[in-house]
Protein backbone atom coordinates (compact mmCIF):
# COMPACT_ATOMS: atom_id res chain seq x y z
CA UNK A 1 0.00 0.00 0.00
CA UNK A 2 2.89 2.29 0.82
CA UNK A 3 3.95 2.38 -3.01
CA UNK A 4 0.62 3.48 -4.18
CA UNK A 5 0.11 6.03 -1.59
CA UNK A 6 3.17 7.45 -2.56
CA UNK A 7 2.29 7.25 -5.83
CA UNK A 8 -1.06 9.04 -5.15
CA UNK A 9 0.41 11.68 -3.36
CA UNK A 10 3.72 12.66 -4.66
CA UNK A 11 2.98 11.86 -8.36
CA UNK A 12 5.66 11.89 -10.57
CA UNK A 13 8.41 13.64 -7.72
CA UNK A 14 9.90 10.53 -6.68
CA UNK A 15 10.28 7.40 -7.92
CA UNK A 16 8.99 4.85 -5.77
CA UNK A 17 9.22 0.98 -5.13
CA UNK A 18 8.27 -1.44 -2.95
CA UNK A 19 9.44 -4.80 -2.03
CA UNK A 20 9.12 -7.74 0.37
CA UNK A 21 11.17 -10.72 1.71
CA UNK A 22 8.30 -13.18 1.02
CA UNK A 23 6.43 -11.68 -2.02
CA UNK A 24 3.34 -14.22 -2.68
CA UNK A 25 3.10 -12.76 -6.54
CA UNK A 26 0.09 -10.84 -5.91
CA UNK A 27 -1.36 -8.00 -3.85
CA UNK A 28 -3.77 -8.62 -0.89
CA UNK A 29 -7.29 -8.37 -2.17
CA UNK A 30 -7.88 -6.50 0.99
CA UNK A 31 -4.85 -3.95 0.13
CA UNK A 32 -6.59 -3.35 -3.13
CA UNK A 33 -10.16 -2.86 -1.67
CA UNK A 34 -8.43 -0.50 0.79
CA UNK A 35 -6.51 1.83 -1.92
CA UNK A 36 -9.66 1.80 -3.74
CA UNK A 37 -11.88 2.41 -1.43
CA UNK A 38 -9.87 5.91 -0.67
CA UNK A 39 -9.12 6.76 -4.00
CA UNK A 40 -6.50 5.13 -4.96
CA UNK A 41 -6.53 2.65 -8.42
CA UNK A 42 -4.90 -0.47 -7.27
CA UNK A 43 -4.58 -2.87 -10.58
CA UNK A 44 -1.14 -2.51 -11.68
CA UNK A 45 0.41 -2.69 -8.18
CA UNK A 46 2.32 -6.16 -7.46
CA UNK A 47 4.24 -8.33 -5.04
CA UNK A 48 7.73 -8.17 -5.59
CA UNK A 49 10.67 -9.25 -3.58
CA UNK A 50 13.33 -6.49 -2.68
CA UNK A 51 16.20 -8.51 -4.50
CA UNK A 52 14.17 -7.31 -8.11
CA UNK A 53 15.56 -3.94 -7.16
CA UNK A 54 19.72 -4.66 -6.31
CA UNK A 55 20.49 -3.03 -9.83
CA UNK A 56 18.56 0.42 -9.17
CA UNK A 57 20.60 2.87 -7.63
CA UNK A 58 18.24 3.71 -4.00
CA UNK A 59 18.70 7.00 -2.81
CA UNK A 60 16.34 6.53 0.58
CA UNK A 61 15.59 3.32 1.86
CA UNK A 62 12.02 3.02 4.40
CA UNK A 63 11.28 -0.28 6.20
CA UNK A 64 7.56 -0.75 7.10
CA UNK A 65 8.07 -3.95 8.43
CA UNK A 66 6.68 -4.46 11.91
CA UNK A 67 10.01 -5.56 14.30
CA UNK A 68 7.75 -7.50 16.74
CA UNK A 69 6.29 -9.71 14.20
CA UNK A 70 8.11 -12.44 12.52
CA UNK A 71 8.89 -11.07 9.42
CA UNK A 72 12.63 -10.17 8.66
CA UNK A 73 13.45 -7.09 7.38
CA UNK A 74 15.90 -6.18 4.75
CA UNK A 75 19.13 -5.16 6.34
CA UNK A 76 20.77 -2.56 3.87
CA UNK A 77 24.64 -2.06 3.55
CA UNK A 78 24.86 0.33 0.96
CA UNK A 79 24.99 4.12 1.65
CA UNK A 80 21.63 5.19 0.95
CA UNK A 81 19.62 6.95 3.73
CA UNK A 82 17.54 5.05 5.73
CA UNK A 83 14.37 5.05 7.75
CA UNK A 84 12.23 3.14 9.74
CA UNK A 85 8.54 3.55 9.40
CA UNK A 86 7.27 0.16 10.98
CA UNK A 87 3.97 -1.23 11.19
CA UNK A 88 1.86 -4.32 11.57
CA UNK A 89 1.74 -6.35 8.53
CA UNK A 90 -1.82 -6.40 7.61
CA UNK A 91 -2.16 -9.07 5.57
CA UNK A 92 -1.33 -11.51 8.96
CA UNK A 93 -4.27 -9.74 10.67
CA UNK A 94 -7.49 -12.41 11.48
CA UNK A 95 -10.77 -12.20 12.08
CA UNK A 96 -14.05 -10.86 10.38
CA UNK A 97 -14.07 -9.22 7.50
CA UNK A 98 -14.78 -6.45 9.19
CA UNK A 99 -12.02 -6.86 11.83
CA UNK A 100 -9.16 -7.39 8.96
CA UNK A 101 -10.42 -4.79 6.71
CA UNK A 102 -10.25 -2.52 9.92
CA UNK A 103 -6.51 -3.52 10.48
CA UNK A 104 -5.98 -2.91 6.45
CA UNK A 105 -7.21 0.62 7.45
CA UNK A 106 -5.55 0.98 10.51
CA UNK A 107 -2.17 0.74 8.06
CA UNK A 108 -3.16 2.84 5.28
CA UNK A 109 -3.93 5.69 7.75
CA UNK A 110 -0.67 5.55 9.13
CA UNK A 111 1.20 4.84 6.03
CA UNK A 112 -0.79 8.13 4.59
CA UNK A 113 0.03 9.86 7.51
CA UNK A 114 3.69 9.20 7.74
CA UNK A 115 4.18 9.89 3.59
CA UNK A 116 1.94 13.29 3.86
CA UNK A 117 4.95 14.34 6.81
CA UNK A 118 7.66 13.41 4.40
CA UNK A 119 6.02 15.35 1.46
CA UNK A 120 5.84 18.29 3.75
CA UNK A 121 10.05 18.38 4.42
CA UNK A 122 11.87 20.99 2.90
CA UNK A 123 13.75 18.27 2.07
CA UNK A 124 16.08 20.62 -0.28
CA UNK A 125 16.80 22.68 2.78
CA UNK A 126 17.97 19.70 5.03
CA UNK A 127 21.08 18.19 5.02
CA UNK A 128 21.55 14.80 4.89
CA UNK A 129 21.85 14.17 8.77
CA UNK A 130 18.77 16.41 9.24
CA UNK A 131 16.68 14.25 6.77
CA UNK A 132 17.16 11.08 8.44
CA UNK A 133 16.35 12.07 11.70
CA UNK A 134 13.17 13.80 10.52
CA UNK A 135 12.01 10.72 8.66
CA UNK A 136 13.13 8.45 11.80
CA UNK A 137 10.89 11.01 13.87
CA UNK A 138 7.91 10.44 11.09
CA UNK A 139 8.40 6.42 12.07
CA UNK A 140 7.44 7.09 15.54
CA UNK A 141 4.31 8.74 14.83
Amino acid sequence: MAEAIFHHLAGSRFSVYSAGSQPTGAVHPVAIKTLEKNGIAASHYKSQSWDDFQEIPIELVITVCDNAASTPCPVFLGSQMKAHWGVSDPALAQGTEEEVQSVFDDVFHSLERRITLFLELPIEQLSRKELEIELNAIGKL
